[in-house]
């Protein structure tokens, strides 16, 4: 596991989240990287939005594409630094 890896469960296990969280959140960014095909300190805002709108167009349901959106603001927000606020990171309306 890479150190931004290690650096997003520090920070969900001071914010409590359960494994199961934890497990999910750290999967949603593995599958952005693998998306984007690039480092996470490469992804730019346009490509997180990008692999939301492809999962969107697969048919990923709401709740999926929201644990995404959460998973990337622990990463992006609070290991990254990036400050991205909902108007980055948009999540769809039911």
């Amino acid at each position: 596991m890479s150190n931004l890896y290690e650096k997003m469960k520090f920070e969900m296990e001071l914010r409590g989240y359960s494994q199961n969280t934890k497990k999910h959140y750290l999967n949603h960014v593995r599958l952005l990287e693998r998306f984007c095909n690039k480092p996470l300190e490469q992804i730019l805002s346009d490509e997180i939005k990008q692999y939301l709108h492809h999962r969107i167009k697969k048919g990923v349901s709401y709740s999926n594409i929201d644990i995404s959106c959460n998973a990337f603001k622990v990463m992006f927000n609070s290991v990254l630094k990036r400050n991205w606020s909902d108007d980055i990171i948009i999540r769809p309306k039911y």
